[in-house]
């Protein structure tokens, strides 16, 4: 256990991926990943191409391809910032192709909103080259308490432990992890709740002349801002001064560049504000 998965990503690489590495990631994907790998390791990455045009959806057999031989893979399923799936039963056999030779972190921070089963963890006791990693803060909202953890092979979890500072996480954050993680109908019903409250946002985002929206699996909307002379940046300034934080994407991958903004689902009421100062961010282009 750690102090969120941010922090668990900055201890863990530098032991398991040496400087001579070959990394792969998808792009666009959770932009933390490429800046430890790359800026800060300075390990050689190569990014497999997610592209709008197939809805951001990743390709499996270009992916095998281009994993083989490396020692990581890093995936994040459901992948931030598109919300696109690889199903269990397509990951675990592509896990098992990779071989002992190549590590596959898979980032789970998401999982659970899925309605149907897709986490890995279970099948850790089979595969030695596979970690799952997941934040509590999003599925669970212990936002600002950091609080997530990594599993797999028992030999690598001890060597992760023994490199991190002693107590790494708070008692409030241990205890209130326990609890969320206990309470597993409270956090189901949520879920269900959180996919129709999906649906709707999505669908009228998608109404607003000047949007483009991709649909996804977990608990926020990809948009492409497709009005002229507006771009991600200035969309997110604009809904700010209307008291509404959206998340510019740009750190996230060459594929969206500019234009491209994440929209977190919230309650019903929250929502009407975010399409209220959506709406007018885009008046005003």
């Amino acid at each position: 256990m750690g102090a969120g998965s941010s922090h668990l990503m900055f201890q863990m690489f530098p032991l398991i991926a040496p400087p001579a590495s070959r990394v792969v990631v998808l792009d666009p994907m959770y932009g933390q990943y490429v800046h430890i790998l790359e800026a800060r390791l300075g390990l050689m990455v190569q990014r497999l191409e997610l592209h709008m045009e197939q809805a951001f959806r990743i390709p499996l057999d270009r992916l095998a391809s281009l994993a083989r031989g490396a020692s990581l893979l890093v995936l994040v399923n459901p992948n931030d910032p598109t919300g696109q799936v690889i199903p269990r039963d397509e990951l675990l056999p592509l896990i098992g192709e990779l071989g002992p030779d190549t590590l596959v972190v898979v980032d789970e921070t998401y999982v659970d909103f899925l309605a149907e089963p897709c986490s890995l963890e279970t099948y850790l006791n089979q595969l030695d080259n596979l970690i799952v990693l997941k934040s509590l803060s999003k599925f669970y909202i212990l936002s600002g308490l950091r609080a997530g953890y990594a599993a797999g092979p028992p030999s690598l979890m001890r060597s992760i432990r023994q490199a991190g500072a002693p107590w790494p996480v708070s008692l409030i954050a241990h205890v209130a992890a326990t609890e969320a993680l206990l309470d597993e109908d409270y956090y189901k019903r949520r879920a269900r709740k959180t996919d129709g409250l999906r649906a709707d946002l999505a669908a009228r985002l998608d109404l607003l002349p000047g949007l483009a929206v991709y649909p996804g699996s977990a608990n926020f909307v990809l948009v492409e801002v497709v009005t002229p002379d507006l771009n991600a940046s200035e969309l997110c300034r604009r809904t700010a001064a209307h008291g509404v934080a959206i998340r510019d994407c740009g750190s996230m991958g060459r594929q969206l560049g500019e234009r491209f903004v994440r929209i977190a689902i919230k309650s019903a009421a929250d929502n009407e504000r975010i399409l209220e100062a959506v709406g007018k961010g885009l008046a005003a282009a």
